[in-house]
């Protein structure tokens, strides 16, 4: 019997069948709960337009970044992303930030075995991408306070930054006069080696010589993790990791992570063997081996300290090393604002001493180039997922339900519109008011908000501006080839640089 041979009875409940399975599809495609913030699939918005679907599955395929961007700014500051099958909530404005940021609730992550088998062998371990609860809480309030201990030691972190300040000069000097170079290839690989010596004084007291090959294979380690653009797409959509390329992918950054941790047990190992507790505290890892042994809390087991270890290199050596990279790169794309930086610290401390981080207060358009080039070139554009595990919240007027994970799309307020004035444009003078005082605008936010805020920020404050005023002081950058200047352009995935670039260095003095 033919569809039009059937009863009208028949007809009628098909259509009303068919009708309601549609608006269920339409509902959790359009709206799954009751005031759900504005859709969006697929990177495109719900009206279907095929020129849009393919522009922006381009776009999200080569940077899932800008996609992110263009989402919230065609969309509003508050939206909700659907991809296959999976949902997520993106923030991109500062009060909705802000808002979620506040609550004791987000601090937690919702559970993603993608992410977790990537950073922490599959268990929710760490006090970085850890998932929150005591675990978490109990080894971030350990490691806020065995970082600031570290700060603040006999050989503190300023002292220790100094220390590989004066290597780097020394080496470049070196290189120049020896094999009278000028160009330096590949300037982001270049200064890995003393930003890598800054965390392994942190942790354990290593450091590594300028020709040594194992913190080049440590950082191509982490790298293969944060550079990858891919990796953020692979979390949200997990079946994908079964499917070439995404497997030979998922694989080789399982691979590199196990690879580099086996470096931190193999550290770990030796310093347990020479551990002493009445000697003053090599690094992080003496101050672990001694909570662990007094009993301190519930969660100090080796696993929590091996990464709890990785947290401290991936929150300071890769994010510091791609900041400073950025300073380079900026340096010579905006020759003025070099010079200026270089006549401030000629002036105000001169050539006959290193800068020290003491100086800062009296460097105040060095300090905003360096906050200039954070807030246009964020190693950290977009936090790792957080959710609410506990209770719906209500962020902007929008319900984001618990469990359903959400993201802070900094870069979207560092590059916002209705926060800065011609925001894509490279410009440290907006940092001074009309009458030439330094401020920090409230959406300057390169290290996220609230009790989720990147734990290593001292130490990339102390970092970039004892690395970026010492090398200005000591030399000037320009390209290698100036018809053909290095691209602004960030590359990456979990973390963002500028694409490898040569610059032509000349010494000062």
């Amino acid at each position: 019997m033919s569809f039009a041979e059937q009863s009208p009875l028949t007809v009628g409940i098909l259509i009303i069948v068919i009708t309601l399975l549609l608006k269920k599809i339409h509902k959790a495609i359009f709206a799954p709960w009751e005031n759900c913030p504005p859709g969006v699939i697929l990177g495109m918005p719900s009206s279907f337009n095929p020129v849009k679907v393919y522009q922006q599955v381009q776009l999200i395929s080569s940077s899932p970044l800008k996609a992110f961007h263009q989402m919230i700014q065609e969309n509003g500051p508050i939206i909700r992303i659907s991809t296959g099958g999976n949902i997520a909530v993106l923030l991109g404005g500062l009060e909705a930030i802000k808002e979620f940021s506040s609550m004791e609730e987000t601090t937690a992550r919702p559970y993603n075995k993608t992410l977790l088998d990537l950073y922490s062998m599959g268990e929710p371990l760490g006090f970085g991408i850890g998932i929150g609860g005591p675990r978490w809480k109990e080894q971030r309030r350990f490691a806020t306070k065995a970082l600031k201990d570290l700060y603040e030691g006999q050989r503190g972190l300023e002292e220790k930054i100094q220390r590989e300040v004066y290597h780097t000069i020394q080496d470049l000097r070196e290189r120049i006069a020896r094999d009278k170079m000028r160009v330096l290839a590949k300037t982001g690989t270049y200064f890995e080696v003393p930003n890598l010596n800054v965390i392994w004084g942190l942790v354990g007291a290593s450091r590594y010589t300028f020709e040594d090959a194992e913190p080049k294979k440590q950082f191509g380690y982490l790298r293969t993790l944060l550079g990858e653009k891919l990796a953020g797409p692979m979390t949200f959509v997990p079946y994908i990791n079964s499917v070439p390329p995404f497997s030979r992918i998922y694989k080789n950054i399982i691979n590199a992570m196990d690879s580099f941790r086996e470096t931190l047990i193999r550290v770990i190992a030796e310093q347990k063997a020479t551990f002493d507790e009445s000697n003053p505290p090599r690094g992080y890892i003496d101050l672990f081996l001694k909570a662990q042994k007094e009993g301190q809390g519930e969660f100090f087991t080796n696993k929590d300290l091996l990464i709890g270890c990785q947290d401290l290199f991936i929150a300071g050596s890769e994010t510091t090393s791609s900041s400073l990279t950025s300073l380079i790169l900026y340096m010579i794309l905006y020759p003025d604002v070099q010079k200026r930086v270089q006549q401030e610290i000629d002036d105000r401390v001169g050539t006959d001493r290193e800068v020290t981080f003491a100086d800062k207060a009296n460097l105040p358009f060095t300090d905003a180039t360096i906050m200039e080039v954070r807030r246009i070139a964020s190693p950290f554009p977009v936090t790792p997922p957080r959710a609410s595990m506990t209770k719906d919240l209500v962020i902007g007027g929008y319900t984001i339900p618990k469990g359903v994970p959400v993201q802070l799309v900094l870069y979207s307020v560092l590059r916002g519109k209705d926060y800065w004035e011609d925001p894509d444009k490279f410009d440290p003078d907006r940092f001074f008011d009309d009458h030439g005082k330094l401020v920090v605008p409230e959406a300057f936010i390169p290290f996220s908000y609230g009790k989720r805020r990147c734990i290593g920020e001292k130490l990339g404050i102390v970092s970039n501006f004892i690395f970026f005023a010492n090398l200005m002081q000591n030399f000037s950058f320009s390209p290698e080839d100036p018809k053909n200047p290095p691209s602004e352009e960030l590359v990456g995935g979990l973390t963002y640089c500028p694409e490898p670039f040569n610059v032509r260095i000349t010494p000062r003095f």
